[in-house]
């Protein structure tokens, strides 16, 4: 008999453990994906590339889940623990090597909706965050939402944090909020670099702990539209940054602003070439830049082979293309265009040329006296027979309205040095 009560009682006790311990083990060895909607790829440890999510699967803590437009998933820690995915957004759900009972969403993009066990901060047997690129959230218990934008063209990182129900805490470089309690809303957004991020108050009122000039905690409290600024840059001195805070108030007015150092590591230094120009921009600057082979282009080789015509012709207008591509030299003594040569002689006194013998033959028969030059179509002389024709010489008369052209026939001349 006695023996009997023993081994009822041994039974109960290790019934009594057994559901301790069962109901204390929050969140499974793996987590699970349900619930998918539309697209939803996922990225096991391990692997180089996406595959479609499987409704109902186990998958390892380090896998990456991005979803597609219209789509939506949910990431089951446990019965009663879920986090809701939202359309276009790009996560990993890792756990923390040192600390296995820490898991985080590491969420670069997108929305989360955590909903979690309202007893989930007392039993301690796990622990939830939601990293962001410029702030973490610590779940304490119950509903929050978490809304994470890039902006390329600001070089920002927007981040929206909402307690819907319960609490949760906020912290991140430099400043933690340690309870944010229902309806509380704030945004954090912060440079690619991180040497710069800005906490404004979207909802509620809280407290955020932040350091004063000698390093130690300093207490703010936060209202609605009210902020805290901070900038985080290198200092001279190695492993060592400065930090300036501002408070500013609900109408923008600075209310404080101080500085200080800290020493840190260097993987915790801002690096400002993430904050470049959007590529988008870079691009624009290339193409404004003239094309290489645009530039390269040499003229053709015809066009730079002839030569410059004489003085006299040089204010004619340029022949057609065709015509430039003859070689022959006698295009440089071609006659004047035809309408040119039929307009009306101006009046008799308009005419200044005395008639008079020139004393030398033109400049061109005393530097070419053996070229042969085109009189007449279909008809080539020498320079000798030249001479006993008329000469025909185009003045040019310019008055303040109107341009005309004459055309003078004198009589044969005898060239120097014949008699």
């Amino acid at each position: 008999m006695r023996r009997s009560c023993l081994f009822v009682l041994a039974a109960a006790a290790a019934f009594v453990v057994f559901t301790g311990s069962a109901s204390a083990a929050r969140f499974d060895p793996l987590f699970r994906i349900v619930g998918i909607r539309g697209e939803c790829m996922v990225q096991p440890p391990g692997t180089t590339g996406f595959i479609p999510a499987i409704e109902d699967r186990a998958y390892h803590y380090g896998t990456k889940i991005k979803t597609g437009a219209d789509s939506a998933a949910i990431v089951r820690f446990s019965n009663g623990n879920d986090c809701r995915v939202g359309d276009n957004a790009r996560l990993a759900v890792i756990q923390d090597p040192k600390d296995k009972k820490l898991k985080t969403v590491k969420l670069h993009e997108g929305k989360l909706e955590i909903e979690l066990e309202h007893d989930f901060r007392e039993r301690k047997t796990d622990a939830l965050h939601i990293e962001t690129a410029t702030a973490i959230i610590g779940a304490i218990g119950c509903k929050f939402t978490v809304s994470a934008s890039i902006l390329p063209k600001l070089t920002l990182n927007v981040v929206v944090v909402v307690c819907t129900e319960g609490t949760i805490t906020v912290f991140g470089p430099n400043f933690e909020i340690p309870l944010m309690k229902e309806k509380d809303a704030i945004s954090a957004s912060g440079s690619f670099s991180g040497n710069f991020t800005r906490l404004k108050t979207r909802k509620g009122a809280y407290e955020i702990n932040l350091a004063d000039t000698e390093g130690n905690r300093k207490t703010v409290t936060m209202k609605d539209e009210s902020a805290v600024k901070i900038w985080r840059t290198r200092s001279d001195v190695e492993r060592t940054l400065v930090v300036a805070v501002a408070v500013v108030a609900e109408d923008g007015a600075i209310l404080e602003a101080y500085a200080y150092t800290e020493e840190a590591d260097e993987s915790a230094m801002p690096d400002e070439s993430l904050d470049r120009p959007p590529p988008e921009v870079i691009k624009d600057e290339t193409v404004q830049q003239p094309p290489v082979e645009a530039a390269a282009i040499e003229p053709p080789v015809e066009v730079a082979a002839i030569e410059p015509p004489p003085a006299e012709v040089a204010a004619v207008e340029p022949p057609p293309a065709e015509a430039v591509v003859e070689p022959p030299l006698e295009v440089a003594a071609v006659e004047p265009p035809v309408e040119a040569a039929a307009v009306e002689p101006p009046p008799a006194e308009a005419v200044t040329e005395p008639e008079k013998t020139p004393e030398a033959p033109p400049a061109e028969a005393e530097r070419e006296p053996e070229r042969k030059v085109e009189r007449q179509p279909g008809k080539t002389v020498s320079a000798e027979e030249v001479d006993a024709w008329p000469i025909v010489m185009a003045t040019t008369i310019t008055t303040t309205t109107t341009t005309t052209t004459t055309t003078t026939t004198l009589p044969p001349v005898t060239p120097v040095g014949r008699r």
